[in-house]
């Protein structure tokens, strides 16, 4: 290693000895304000209570939770759970409509990024918290809040008069330093760091299976049979789209990868997901694309989506929330992943996966935009051809390939 190497490291031990640093003052401040927080879980453990759960997101946050969720729910059979949650801005997907009928929860509370802002709102919203009397509050935090941020969630638990709480830890938060210098940072897998900080208070679960409701499982059923479909078929899901315009694979190389694949699996099918906005591009995209295929696309919701999804044989997608999904529910995925963050944080959960990510001089750019998106363009439509081949000839689990390093 040069001295660039040494120097890039040296970096990094600061900075998550600094990150270290904050999250001890945080956990000795939890202490402070809840001493009894080890009583009152063992208490609920084996006794009626509440618990409020703090986990805020969209699709992919709330899917990324579902196992931490169903370790509370296990842990706490006797309890009444409620979620507080906001997807940020209005118009956004919302937890209710991942969780809806998988009863991990008794009930949604939602607010929005304005209602933060609005003082009255948040004096009536801890008035009717308080009401409630909850026993526990368990704080699901996302990856890059500011410390001060944490601490105002910590001081919005004691608001609350609630007799225990939990979950006040920073993670990927590196105020003092450049994000772009810190290229040897692998962070924690974001469903490993949720139930992680539930282990660390003997809150475990063994079976982390998605249960869908069977109202969803039969609408996808009956979709697949309208669509088409018949016995022996290679049910292939598709997702192109997402919010965030840097983590797109352009749409040619999805046009390129389709075509191959249906003309080297002739009885493939082909199911293209994604949102309701996303219905009129999936339709064009359609047009170049060979074979048999059918939009799942604003004609089904998020858990109805995830049953059809449930069924294919290999879901290959961009980084997104319905991935989550797919991955809690066992389904093989390809993901195609840019450069824009750090590896390993949003990467779907389990083994049975291959992953692409390749590494530019330009990664860590933590963009939302970008005009030429060098990393998405440096995966080859062949390459992914060959991960598809690999994961249908096998059948299993393979290795995830990691920065476009194929396994032997």
């Amino acid at each position: 290693m040069g001295r660039r190497g040494n120097k890039r490291n040296a970096e990094l031990k600061l900075a998550l000895r600094t990150l270290d640093i904050m999250n001890w003052s945080l956990r000795a401040l939890n202490a402070i304000l809840f001493p009894y927080t080890s009583r009152t879980i063992e208490n609920l453990r084996t006794k009626a209570g509440k618990i409020l759960i703090l986990r805020t997101g969209n699709i992919g946050d709330t899917a990324c939770a579902l196992p931490g969720l169903i370790a509370i729910r296990k842990s706490f059979p006797k309890c009444h759970i409620t979620l507080l949650t906001s997807p940020g801005p209005k118009g956004l997907p919302e937890a209710g409509e991942v969780l809806g009928g998988l009863r991990l929860v008794d009930k949604i509370i939602t607010f929005y990024i304005h209602d933060v802002k609005n003082k009255y709102f948040m004096r009536q919203l801890i008035k009717n918290l308080r009401s409630y009397h909850y026993d526990l509050f368990i704080r699901m935090g996302q990856d890059g809040v500011s410390y001060f941020r944490t601490l105002r969630d910590l001081c919005f638990a004691r608001l609350l008069d609630v007799k225990g709480a939990f979950g006040f830890e920073i993670t990927n938060y590196f105020p003092f330093f450049d994000k772009r210098r810190l290229k040897d940072y692998v962070p924690q897998n974001q469903v490993e760091r949720i139930l992680s900080s539930l282990a660390d208070k003997k809150i475990i679960g063994n079976n982390f299976e998605v249960c869908l409701p069977e109202s969803d499982i039969a609408f996808g059923e009956e979709f697949l049979q309208k669509s088409g479909v018949n016995e022996g078929d290679l049910l292939i899901g598709i997702h192109m789209g997402t919010k965030v315009q840097a983590k797109r694979w352009p749409i040619e190389n999805f046009i390129g990868l389709c075509n191959l694949i249906s003309t080297n699996y002739p009885n493939s099918f082909f199911f293209f997901t994604g949102s309701g906005k996303e219905y009129e591009i999936i339709k064009n995209t359609l047009n170049y694309i060979n074979g048999r295929k059918a939009i799942v696309a604003g004609k089904a919701s998020i858990l109805q989506t995830a049953a059809i999804v449930k069924k294919c044989n290999l879901f290959i997608t961009v980084d997104s929330g319905i991935m989550h999904l797919a991955a809690l529910l066992n389904v093989p995925i390809i993901a195609i992943f840019s450069a824009r963050q750090y590896p390993n944080m949003w990467y779907p959960w389990g083994n049975n996966h291959v992953i692409f990510r390749k590494k530019t001089p330009c990664e860590l750019c933590f963009l939302t935009e970008c005009s030429h998106r060098t990393c998405l363009k440096a995966i080859t439509v062949e390459e992914v051809f060959r991960a598809v081949q690999r994961l249908l000839v096998g059948g299993g689990a393979l290795n995830l390939i990691r920065d476009g390093k194929e396994p032997v």
